[in-house]
């Protein structure tokens, strides 16, 4: 991934006017100047895109990384959009999902919905598959159950405080998580938890010890961004800290 800022599970919300910056690394020392910037309806791919008019970018040296400054037309709907990076000079493209959202205002009266412990992958509903009481359900469909909700409630933002994942198989499971998550359709500020950052173990075997191969927080970067960070909405300040 190209794009550092929004992304999926670090969304940026703008108002229709205003101005903002996308983090984008592309390895390339500096020497890019021109950048493209496009939303694309999360729920509605096949309607009307919207071209941001990109300001300008600097680079900071120590990072790594341009902060491209954009502003959002006016004339941009309020709703939840897919953002495309171009990067004509490089042949370079990118896409985060569900990491925009547009507002027409901003305001103290605005509702987010807190989810947590979706725990994809869980076994529990293996052990008592007809006991929804003891955990007896299968992760894709109350899942699939919840996105729905999330949609005809439509929040401004969810938060999603951790354990999205059950920490059996980093491969399969954040793959999994980010295919369910990426057309939610309501922006998601998403948090690691114990399970989201166990370090794994594959049956290696170095003078007799197994060895540890994967960690799930570098999983969680490269799929959802950033494990800690904060951001203000509608004169409040949150705060989405890493508990593993």
């Amino acid at each position: 991934k190209y794009l550092k800022y929004p992304t999926l599970g670090c969304p940026a919300i703008v108002k229709a006017g205003a101005t903002g910056v996308a983090w984008v690394k592309l390895g390339d020392g500096g020497s890019t100047s021109t950048f493209s910037l496009t939303l694309v309806p999360t729920l509605d791919a096949a309607g009307a895109s919207y071209t941001l008019t990109v300001a300008g970018a600097t680079f900071d040296a120590t990072t790594g990384i341009y902060k491209v400054t954009y502003q959002v037309p006016s004339s941009v709907p309020d709703d939840t959009y897919d953002l495309h990076l171009g990067v004509p000079a490089l042949s370079i493209s990118d896409v985060q999902y569900n990491s925009f959202r547009v507002v027409t205002q901003e305001s103290s009266d605005f509702t987010y919905i807190a989810i947590s412990d979706t725990h994809f992958n869980t076994p529990t509903g293996l052990w008592s598959p007809a006991n929804y009481n003891t955990g007896g359900y299968n992760s894709f469909s109350i899942i699939a159950q919840l996105k729905k909700e999330l949609r005809i409630l439509n929040p401004t933002f969810v938060t999603l405080t951790g354990d999205m994942h059950f920490g059996l198989d980093y491969d399969y499971e954040y793959e999994g998580s980010w295919k369910i998550w990426k057309d939610t359709g309501v922006p998601i500020f998403m948090v690691p938890g114990n399970h989201d950052g166990i370090a794994g173990i594959k049956d290696r075997w170095f003078l007799g010890l197994h060895s540890p191969i994967r960690d799930g927080l570098d999983y969680w970067r490269k799929t959802y961004g950033p494990t800690n960070y904060s951001f203000q909405f509608g004169g409040v300040h949150f705060q989405a800290v890493n508990s593993m």
